[in-house]
């Protein structure tokens, strides 16, 4: 009886151990889920979201920037491509051209393009070269918001778009994101835009609806690589002087654009009354 109870003490002892050491690897095994199960938690909570970042200059991105007196380049830029523009909108129903480098009312470096016979104001506006948008405006004329927009490319071409009304989704979420319009203050405001490629659509309606109806796109072209001809009359570059950064560096565009287009822009009428076709920068 004695040797018979031992035995059993001691399988009943080894049981108890074995409950024991199982019961031991579930706890560990269990405080080893929460435990990396926290640390899961706490990776993604210190996780920095970068979906709404705006991304900075693009490593290497050649950049322009008006130092003492000259626009100058971050770095060595790009070719620019020839023909130096890709045409910015229909020119096939334009009416007349506005020429660059003339006085309409006040003197204007940049020029534009009428479409007369338009009551519709349904115009499409194109991206004219790879370029970064870097400057954009809205304000109030007449009673309507108007929109402007300047780009630059890497190579050293700016291209100012002014007087579009119906932009399209991607730059009317740029403009929602400025202060409210005022009336006739068009001052510009800095922004890091995004590069577009040339043919991009930034808008599709132009000017002004009725009542005071008026289809005429502002467009403008600077070459920062170089002054232009006019700028090296010493009576012109007295004139200006104050306004050098724009006016020294104005195009004649229309010289600028693919030989098909630059043909029918050449022989449609000065826009302009009085002025017509006479230009600083068009020789």
């Amino acid at each position: 009886m004695d040797k018979k109870y031992n035995v059993n003490e001691h399988g009943f002892a080894h049981l108890v151990a074995i409950v024991v050491i199982v019961l031991i690897a579930v706890v560990g095994f269990a405080g080893w889920r929460i435990y990396a199960a926290q640390q899961k938690d706490s990776d993604t909570n210190n996780t920095t979201d970068t979906s709404n970042a705006t991304p900075d200059t693009t490593p290497g991105e050649v950049t322009w920037s008006y130092e003492n007196d000259v626009w100058k380049a971050s770095g060595t830029p790009p070719a620019c491509p020839s023909p130096l523009l890709q045409t910015p909108t229909d020119l096939s129903t334009a009416t007349a051209i506005l020429y660059p480098g003339q006085t309409r009312g006040i003197y204007k470096a940049h020029g534009g393009v009428i479409y007369r016979n338009n009551t519709s104001n349904a115009v499409d506006v194109k991206v004219a070269i790879d370029s970064k948008l870097v400057r954009v405006a809205r304000y109030i004329q007449t009673g309507q918001v108007q929109y402007m927009l300047d780009f630059v490319s890497p190579c050293g071409v700016a291209i100012r778009y002014d007087h579009l009304h119906t932009l399209t989704k991607p730059f009317m979420d740029i403009m929602n994101k400025l202060p409210e319009p005022k009336v006739n203050d068009s001052t510009t405001t800095d922004i890091q835009g995004d590069t577009y490629k040339a043919g991009t659509l930034i808008a599709t309606k132009i000017g002004f609806l009725a009542p005071d109806q008026n289809t005429t796109l502002d467009f403008g072209v600077y070459d920062y690589r170089q002054p232009n001809d006019a700028s090296k009359d010493p009576t012109y570059a007295a004139a200006h002087a104050t306004g050098k950064h724009v006016d020294y560096y104005a195009t004649c565009w229309l010289n600028d654009l693919p030989a098909k287009d630059k043909a029918l822009a050449l022989a449609l009428p000065g826009g302009d009354g009085k002025a017509g076709k006479t230009s600083d920068y068009c020789k």
